[in-house]
């Protein structure tokens, strides 16, 4: 694989190293409250892969039909002289499971499809029963994951697709969204930057589908630390947020690039540390709602970065 888990920790987070023999690295604990569901199953599929039957020690391979194997289900395919599955073949299970693919000793080692009566499945890489490698995993409603595995789990770069037209495309650990990666929901909100155990968590910048804009600091799925709030117009404040709202000393910059400074306390400006700024003569007379004057508008605005969502 040689995908590396990004080390991007919130406290009592850690990224350590995974199993020595797939290179990645594991991240525990991992959240999905905010997030929507993602498949966790570990399936671990056993009788399936193809390798050289000389490196282990079976040189004779025989085909079988309607196998029982001691595990449950029926057989067909390839298999050693002592009945393993080997080579190619087919297995179902009692519940309707159906594993087509290469088979080692056994277990599914090598490119196979594994097929639920319930919808789902996956197809793509195994190695040792597990998916490992490049493969698609679909579920019962629809959704899709489609990238980089690693013992089972999804780990390194991809693209989760849910049924609801969310969607994922990033990094991958241990089944986390972890590191680098783009989320958009299905009513058009966007997400690109930095996440931490499947949450908003480091540098990122957020869009709303009516042009609104933040571009700063996260933490757990909320803006907090620097940042710059934007209006369409042109209108913005930069300042200092707290758990999702603005907190602090900032700078409201009206459409016309008018700057004026103030105090915001948990979302809502609270005063101004300056007194209002002479605007620039025009010939067109200001209408009672235009954004050109900080003194009425900028509160507005201001105000407006603590009603917004993440």
């Amino acid at each position: 694989m040689g995908q590396k888990c990004v080390t991007l920790n919130r406290d009592g987070w850690t990224c350590k190293p995974a199993k020595e023999q797939f290179g990645a690295c594991v991240c525990r604990n991992s959240d999905y409250k905010s997030r929507p569901d993602i498949d966790d199953q570990e399936d671990e599929v056993h009788q399936t892969v193809e390798v050289d039957t000389a490196k282990c020690g079976w040189s004779k391979v025989r085909h079988v039909e309607n196998m029982h194997v001691p595990q449950g289900g029926v057989y067909t395919g390839q298999a050693r002289e002592d009945g393993q599955p080997h080579g190619i073949g087919s297995q179902r299970w009692p519940d309707g499971t159906v594993y087509s693919g290469h088979w080692v000793a056994g277990v599914a080692h090598g490119h196979g499809k594994l097929s639920k009566s319930d919808g789902s499945g996956y197809e793509g890489d195994w190695v040792e029963g597990r998916k490992h490698g490049s493969g698609c995993e679909w579920l019962a409603d629809e959704s899709q994951y489609r990238g980089e595995f690693a013992d089972g789990q999804k780990h390194g770069s991809g693209c989760f697709k849910w049924e609801g037209g969310a969607s994922y495309t990033g990094q991958f650990c241990e089944d986390s969204l972890q590191g680098e990666g783009t989320f958009l929901w299905g009513d058009g909100r966007l997400y690109k930057g930095q996440w931490v155990q499947s949450r908003m968590h480091g540098t990122g910048r957020f869009e709303w589908p009516d042009g609104k804009s933040f571009e700063g600091k996260y933490e757990s799925d909320k803006k907090h630390g620097p940042g710059v709030f934007s209006w369409p117009d042109g209108s913005k404040c930069m300042g200092i947020w707290a758990s999702g709202k603005q907190h602090g000393m900032g700078t409201h910059v009206n459409s016309r690039g008018v700057a004026r400074k103030g105090r915001w306390k948990n979302g809502t400006l609270d005063q101004w540390l300056d007194p209002p700024p002479t605007e620039p003569t025009s010939t067109e007379e200001e209408s009672p709602t235009s954004p050109a004057s900080p003194s009425r508008t900028g509160r507005s605005q201001a105000t407006a970065t603590s009603t917004e969502t993440n």
